[in-house]
């Protein structure tokens, strides 16, 4: 039995919370319609019999509608993206005793090779988006990019014997993503950036929520890879109030981080 709760006459269903904000935006994108938002009073957590036992405490939590089905992602492969080789042609097979009676052989069994995916490396270089993925039955070892902004993918794969070696592979994704950004206006960074507001509120970096139960604008931004946040209080300062300030903190927290 999941929680829910009621939104603008929407029903919402509580698909799955921690602490780690950005996985749980990753998997937004599976839900249209759902948001991530923070829980400064943590969200009751409901045991299977249906009985309430306890709160989770202050953590991210992921809604989504009830009545919503999950869209889940696609995933390339990488062997679309090259020339697949020709397979080697037997030779012929010789007789054991050229002066006895020669007897045909058997033609050998063929043998059912089962398809593996391919071995995808943790990233192990600084270049973001760019995922290593070495030999495997369908492809060769390469680059494969993926870049998403706007909730679109855009990938490509990148062979090591298309571009002379491991460096020229590399060199070519790197360009590729590059050039990629700057035509659909993702800027260029390694901090998680997606380009689509998935808060409440509309503006990305600002939420509505409560603390202590009382409602705030609440406005996060990483630096040095730790989350940073600060609230305004709307009690005192007024929703209009309290929102322009919100906006004005992370326009200044953007123009320092870029």
């Amino acid at each position: 039995m999941k929680l829910e709760r009621r939104r603008d006459g929407i029903v919402y269903v509580l698909e799955d919370y921690g602490t780690d904000a950005e996985r749980l935006r990753c998997l937004l994108t599976r839900w249209l319609g759902g948001y991530v938002q923070w829980e400064a009073t943590g969200i009751p957590l409901i045991s299977p019999d249906g009985v309430q036992s306890r709160s989770s405490g202050p953590t991210w939590a992921l809604w989504r509608p009830r009545d919503v089905v999950e869209v889940l992602p696609e995933l390339e492969d990488p062997a679309d993206f090259l020339d697949t080789p020709a397979p080697p042609v037997p030779s012929e097979m010789s007789h054991d005793n050229a002066d006895s009676d020669a007897t045909e052989a058997a033609p050998p069994k063929k043998r059912v090779r089962r398809y593996v995916p391919p071995r995808l490396q943790p990233r192990s270089t600084k270049y973001k988006n760019l995922t290593r993925i070495e030999m495997g039955p369908k492809h060769r070892p390469g680059y494969l990019v993926r870049i998403s902004w706007a909730k679109k993918t855009y990938a490509k794969y990148f062979a090591d014997a298309a571009y002379g070696d491991r460096l020229g592979s590399l060199t070519a994704a790197v360009e590729w993503r590059d050039q990629i950004e700057r035509e659909v206006g993702k800027p260029r960074t390694n901090r998680p950036v997606i380009g689509v507001a998935y808060s409440n509120t509309g503006v990305i970096g600002i939420t509505r929520t409560t603390k202590a139960g009382k409602p705030i604008f609440q406005v996060t931004w990483y630096e040095n890879g730790r989350q940073r946040r600060r609230v305004f209080n709307i009690d005192h300062m007024g929703e209009q109030k309290a929102f322009k300030a919100a906006r004005k903190m992370r326009t200044e927290v953007e123009r320092q981080m870029i």
